[in-house]
């Protein structure tokens, strides 16, 4: 999926660039196949990763440590940046995250109807749960996910009847109306889609699954510890420099189109938002206070006072 009026290229271009204003006297060497790409990932990451978070990315889904965390453009290598491998530490703050320490792990897995749900990051405090899927240019650019057919008529494999029918009310709500057949990259038609997405930013069907297995894995399997209150929060890198693409009358125009991405990514995030209140329902049935959050990279850092540290992705 293209980004109307803004290509990934630009996109690679401009973050190198920043990224080069800022290591003018000690910059690292690239990987020579792909530019984008530094040699080595210990030049990505901002602290040493410590034997947790090897085997958290080491174990994940994807080749992490080996190739994707090495791009200057990785949520991966963005996620480990803001949190590190000791205790979080988040300050008073104007985006309503409960200032407080909290222990960080990665690439939490919890179980949705089918295979798992991956959570960029779980941070856990003594009364609270801040879960976060982190996007950097994938709300720009990747495919946004859909639900199998399998996803129907599947009660007897979810005990709590109620919030089964509240997931599948809120994924109706975002769903378009057309459904197409799934389709592999060799062109080949492999399985009936139950709902495909109408918007175009916000991957709301991950963050559907990611739901249903905070919910499972706080009521049912107990992979998460029950507490008083859970935030999923959909990170995203945004651009705020209007200098970002250049700034020439081509550049200008770029960035304007982006601007207009971003808009469209916020109206969706609200759409989304309006449609889960009867999940958001369930959860305080259950007495737990949940909510899904949209906060931009900037705003994460501005809790973690950490603009100086961060600046790469301050664009």
């Amino acid at each position: 999926m293209m980004a109307r009026g803004v290509s990934k290229t630009k996109v690679y271009a401009g973050i190198k660039q920043h990224w080069m204003k800022l290591h003018q006297k000690d910059t690292p060497p690239f990987d020579k196949k792909h530019p984008y790409y530094l040699e080595e990932l210990k030049d990505n990451l901002e602290h040493s990763m410590g034997d947790a978070a090897q085997h958290a990315y080491g174990s994940g889904s994807g080749n992490e440590l080996r190739v994707k965390m090495r791009a200057l453009h990785s949520s991966s290598a963005l996620t480990f940046n803001l949190f590190g491998n000791d205790a979080v530490k988040l300050y008073p703050n104007e985006h309503n995250l409960t200032p407080g320490e909290y222990q960080v792990e990665y690439e939490k897995k919890l179980p949705a109807l089918y295979g798992k749900a991956n959570l960029d990051a779980c941070l856990s405090s003594e009364n609270e749960l801040l879960l976060f899927e982190m996007k950097m240019k994938e709300w720009l650019f990747d495919r946004k996910s859909s639900v199998s057919v399998r996803y129907q008529s599947e009660e007897k494999r979810f005990s709590d009847k109620e919030f089964y029918a509240a997931w599948h009310t809120a994924a109706k709500e975002v769903a378009a109306e057309n459904v197409e057949k799934m389709v592999t990259e060799s062109g080949e038609k492999t399985e009936s889609l139950l709902y495909t997405p109408k918007m175009q930013y916000v991957d709301v069907y991950q963050l559907l699954k990611h739901i249903l297995g905070i919910y499972k894995g706080i009521f049912s399997s107990r992979e998460l510890p029950e507490k008083k209150k859970a935030t999923l929060i959909l990170g995203v890198w945004t651009i705020e420099d209007t200098d970002f693409f250049g700034t020439d009358a081509k550049a200008v125009k770029i960035y304007d189109a982006y601007q207009t991405c971003e808009k469209e990514m916020r109206k969706e995030f609200a759409a989304f938002h309006t449609a889960i209140a009867p999940i958001i329902q369930e959860f305080a049935t259950q007495h737990v206070q949940f909510d899904v959050r949209l906060l931009t990279v900037r705003e994460i850092i501005s809790t973690l006072h950490a603009e100086n540290r961060l600046q790469r992705y301050l664009c």
